[in-house]
């Protein structure tokens, strides 16, 4: 058994303070004799009898109580053993528009498939996708044959990521899993852009890696959207049609190389 705030179980002391009490009102300051006690016989040894095991009880129970709170406030878990000596890896997914360069998105997907399996019964593994913002597309999980599956079907989308939040959030959860081996699997084709911001004198967590993919060739040729126009004659207002039909012509730029 393991502890999450170990700290509260210095509350179990405060169990001394009923057994405490219990000692300083177990015998009276005063002893005061009747006489016409006697006459009572076995049945008052009986009763007696009775209620100091009943005031007994009584004590172990508030005891028990008092050890039961420090013990909640303490949070005990158990730990998987078959986890905490498996691998564990999180693959963060580069999912931005210039990930549709021609060949980019697949030759980095077949390298992160290569990383998975790399895994075997017992280890665990998940995917995060990067933008628009770090977002889990399948939560660390043992299924690994659903893992491959769902890195299989991604997609990239149009917009600029940026890598420190995905760093951030693939990390601290690589962190807190009990895994022995921690693996931070980086899906990217390391835009500059990407890593603006970003403090690159910090280290990861304890225990956690980091592994890179070669650098991915740059295109030969580029296309970018620099400006968009509004067509139609002066003066005249564009319909919402018209609006929709230029946003999707806009989504048409892509990469090539």
């Amino acid at each position: 058994m393991n502890w999450l705030f170990p700290g509260f179980l210095a509350a179990a002391l405060a169990v001394g303070l009923p057994i405490a009490l219990h000692f300083l009102r177990s015998r009276p300051k005063e002893i005061v004799r009747f006489p016409t006690l006697r006459f009572l016989g076995a049945s008052a040894v009986r009763d007696t009898n009775r209620h100091r095991l009943r005031r007994r009880a009584t004590l172990a129970l508030r005891c028990l109580v008092l050890l039961l709170l420090a013990g909640a406030f303490a949070r005990p878990f158990w730990l998987d053993r078959r986890a905490a000596h498996g691998r564990v890896m999180v693959v963060a997914i580069d999912n931005s528009f210039s990930m549709q360069a021609d060949g980019r998105l697949e030759t980095l997907r077949r390298w992160a498939l290569d990383q998975l399996h790399e895994l075997r019964s017992g280890d665990s593994a998940g995917l995060l996708l990067m933008q628009p913002r770090p977002t889990w597309l399948l939560p660390i999980t043992d299924d690994l044959e659903r893992v491959t599956a769902t890195l299989i079907g991604t997609s990239p989308g149009f917009e600029t990521t940026r890598y420190g939040d995905a760093l951030r959030v693939g990390a601290e959860a690589l962190a807190v899993h009990p895994g022995a081996n921690k693996t931070l699997v980086w899906m990217a084709d390391e835009q500059r852009l990407g890593w603006l911001g970003v403090n690159l004198d910090e280290t990861l967590p304890a225990g956690v890696k980091m592994r890179l993919p070669d650098p991915v060739p740059v295109p030969g040729r580029q296309a970018a959207i620099l400006s968009v126009a509004r067509g139609g004659k002066p003066g005249r207002r564009s319909s919402r049609s018209e609006f929709d039909c230029l946003l999707r012509r806009s989504r048409l730029a892509r990469f090539r190389s």
